[in-house]
């Protein structure tokens, strides 16, 4: 039993570093040299928990999958009578916020063919299957899955760039209003072929502005982006 603490405590340890450094760097810069360094670990120690830098880094990413994967149907279980649908996203989304800033730095490491940012798509998605053959959500729980994936992993991105300015409220938003802005286009360039390619065109470089006859969700435009 201390034996198993002792090597629980270390894995954690080198998890923990590999996070850290994760934030600063891409995992292609990350060497097991310096990581052994900051976890304060030798070599022989690492090479006994993992096969190497890249493995560690799947493991931790498959580790934190599953407990985002338990955390979601935990929450369902408890709820899923008598619940009211918005709460349930928001249970849902908050399962994957728990986990999403780990989970930003690793999103692109890949377990068994698949990234990581797409088993979390999947992981939703498979959740709020459950949630529409209950009646309890809608009929789309693909298209929803991909919109709650992009923003829980790409707020943490957008937060960590802009700062104190960050307001998720304002992200969601931006969000909306080109969501709009897109949609007005596409049902456009099915009248007109060359009217998506035209559009995308006029707008580059300018704020995602609605056309004249379309009008957004609040009634208004979508602001000019902010220089990045």
């Amino acid at each position: 039993m201390v034996e198993d603490k002792r090597i629980l405590r270390t894995r954690h340890i080198i998890e923990q570093t590999l996070l850290g450094m994760l934030y600063v760097m891409p995992l292609d810069k990350v060497s097991v040299t310096e990581l052994c360094r900051r976890a304060h670990v030798d070599r022989g120690t690492f090479y006994r928990h993992y096969a190497s830098r890249d493995d560690l880094a799947e493991k931790l990413a498959e580790r934190l999958l599953d407990e985002l994967n338990s955390d979601i149907y935990l929450r369902i279980e408890r709820i899923i009578e008598g619940a009211d649908s918005r709460e349930i996203m928001k249970l849902i989304i908050r399962s994957i916020d728990e986990v999403g800033s780990d989970l930003v730095v690793l999103q692109d490491v890949e377990i068994r063919g698949k990234d990581v940012r797409t088993r979390i798509r999947h992981i939703a998605e498979g959740a709020l299957r459950v949630l529409s053959s209950t009646g309890i959500l809608g009929e789309d729980p693909e298209t929803e899955a991909w919109a709650i994936t992009t923003i829980v992993l790409d707020y943490p991105l957008y937060a960590a760039e802009i700062g104190r300015r960050a307001n998720p409220g304002t992200f969601i938003m931006a969000i909306h209003e080109i969501t709009d802005l897109y949609y007005s286009i596409l049902i456009q360039s099915q009248k007109q072929p060359e009217a998506l390619g035209s559009r995308l065109r006029e707008t580059r470089g300018q704020g995602p502005t609605p056309p004249p006859s379309h009008t957004t969700r609040r009634g208004g435009t979508a602001p000019e982006p902010k220089a990045r």
